[in-house]
C-alpha cells in the first residue's frame, strides 16, 4: 500500500487490517444490545446521583440563608423588645429623678 495517495474507506480498511495483524490486535465484536442498555441506564443513574447531589447541597444553602434571614428578624426582635423593657423600667426612675433634681434646681446651679 505504500506510495498509495488515493483516500478511500476500502483502502483505510485494508490497512488498518494489515497493521493490525501485524501487531496481533484479536477482533472484536460490538457490544450486544443488552450492554448498550446497560451503559446508557448506568450514565443515566450517575447524572442523576449528580443532580441529587446538587439539589442536596442547593437545599442545605438556602435553608442556611433562610436560617441566616430568621435568626436576624429575631435578633432584631429581641433588641427591640430589651429597649422597650429598658423604657418600661427605666421611666419611673427617671421621672422620680426628675422630680427631686426639680425640687433641687438651685441648689444644683
Amino acid at each position: 500500500m505504500t506510495g498509495r495517495l488515493a483516500k478511500t474507506e476500502r483502502v483505510d480498511a485494508v490497512m488498518l487490517a494489515k497493521m493490525g495483524a501485524m501487531i496481533g490486535l484479536k477482533r472484536q465484536e460490538p457490544p450486544s444490545d443488552d450492554i448498550v442498555d446497560l451503559r446508557e441506564f448506568l450514565a443515566a443513574r450517575r447524572a442523576l446521583m449528580k443532580d441529587k447531589v446538587a439539589a442536596k447541597t442547593r437545599r442545605q444553602t438556602t435553608t442556611q440563608d433562610q436560617n441566616l434571614v430568621v435568626g436576624s428578624h429575631i435578633m432584631k426582635a429581641r433588641s427591640i423588645l430589651a429597649t422597650e423593657r429598658i423604657r418600661c423600667f427605666a421611666s419611673p426612675i427617671l421621672e422620680c429623678t426628675n422630680e427631686v433634681l426639680s425640687g433641687r434646681k438651685a441648689e444644683l446651679f
